[in-house]
């Protein structure tokens, strides 16, 4: 699945993506243990799948939903830009604070629309 969805990506972006797996491997099964479905014997891919893993599989969406925000943070944290990062806040914060002021001010701002 994961070299489909890079393939798709590029094919949508027009550019290379990096395409980091972060989940859900066997060791995470093993980890968590997420309760097993039987492994899709209609896929092409399901005799090897079988050979490595047995016949069970597991879905990502049966973890916590704070593992998979674990997990993910954990990925990004290392790669974050920390001062493009806090400048996207300070300009959120502005951005967030001018709507407010609209929003506390919209009746005076349609009344003076043409």
């Amino acid at each position: 699945m994961s070299r489909e969805n890079a393939a798709k990506f590029e094919l949508l972006t027009r550019e290379r993506v990096e395409l980091r797996r972060l989940a859900l491997n066997f060791d995470q099964v093993q980890l968590y243990n997420p309760p097993p479905n039987p492994a899709k014997m209609t896929d092409t891919r399901a005799d090897d799948y079988v050979r490595r893993y047995g016949d069970e599989s597991w879905e990502l969406d049966a973890l916590p939903p704070d593992v998979i925000e674990g997990l993910i943070r954990d990925a990004i944290d290392p790669i974050i830009d920390r001062k493009a990062w806090r400048k996207a806040e300070a300009r959120e914060a502005t951005e967030k604070n001018q709507l407010q002021k609209v929003s506390l001010n919209w009746n005076d701002i349609v009344a003076d629309l043409p």
